[in-house]
């Protein structure tokens, strides 16, 4: 079976990701990296600040904080109720077992360290898949398994680069555009050879939350992820998925006022269907 390693912050949705995989391929490593590091500490929020600031503005640094303060106040707890359903729904209907004990997990503060490049090569890894990612994972990581490494992504690229990609493609009107790509990791952000892409099933971005149906949208990959595996491991050539003229664009993680595009959207998107227009 191929050796695969999975990458992303520790979370109940990874946790299930790197359990199926366990299942289907000869699973070695499981990295678990740090989700919002940075608001753990005043001084990590400072850094935070000033970095978005140089990089952006004060202004759009602001609007990122805010969206963060009210997100974990007052939107988490709701996504986390339908998203915690649906892993419980799928669990139960694919029986899906927890990760084998021989597992090799390693919990970092960077997934760029030298434990991470270490680990990789010493279990043989030859693929590895990664989810829900902070952090920017250099090349040295990324290109240790021999086959690469490959993202599920929330989004449909290279229209949807980026943070939150189905906040944006909702405030665009863009519901064609929910759903997964899984991308091959290269050095930018999110723009290495997509090999596979598909829609979102069965949820609706008007009533149900954004994250949810992102989240939804890497759990209906799953067959067709399942099926890349067998070729990978049988060394089948996968053509990358393109197509001609799509625009590129790259989202940078939301502020407040992205979130009340979002909410004006929905209002919007909700009219025109019951008008008949959508």
């Amino acid at each position: 079976m191929l050796r695969t390693a999975f990458l992303g912050n520790r979370n109940a949705f990874n946790i299930l990701l790197a359990d199926w995989l366990a299942q289907r391929t000869n699973l070695r490593l499981v990295i678990w990296g740090s989700a919002d590091y940075w608001a753990r500490t005043w001084r990590g929020r400072v850094r935070f600040f000033r970095r978005q600031a140089k990089r952006f503005s004060v202004l759009k640094a602001m609007d990122e904080v805010l969206f963060y303060a009210f997100y974990h106040t007052f939107m988490r707890d709701r996504e986390a109720l339908y998203i915690n359903r649906m892993i419980a729904a799928y669990r139960d209907r694919h029986d899906v077992p927890p990760l084998p004990r021989e597992v090799v997990v390693l919990n970092v503060s960077d997934v760029n360290s030298p434990e991470v490049r270490r680990a990789l090569v010493d279990e043989k890894v030859e693929a590895m898949f990664a989810d829900c990612l902070d952090a920017y994972v250099k090349p040295f990581i990324f290109e240790a398994p021999r086959l690469g490494t490959f993202l599920w992504h929330e989004g449909f690229t290279p229209e949807y680069r980026g943070f939150h990609c189905p906040l944006y493609a909702i405030i665009n009107g863009e519901l064609d555009k929910l759903g997964y790509s899984l991308i091959k990791m290269d050095a930018g952000l999110d723009t290495g050879p997509v090999v596979l892409q598909g829609p979102v099933r069965d949820a609706d971005p008007l009533t149900e939350p954004y994250p949810y149906v992102g989240h939804k949208a890497i759990l209906d990959s799953l067959p067709d992820v399942e099926k890349f595996i067998a070729d990978l491991e049988a060394r089948r050539p996968v053509p990358a998925v393109t197509r001609e003229g799509a625009p590129g664009r790259i989202y940078p993680r939301p502020g407040i006022t992205d979130l009340i595009r979002y909410r004006a959207a929905v209002r919007r998107l909700r009219k025109d269907v019951k008008s008949g227009g959508g």
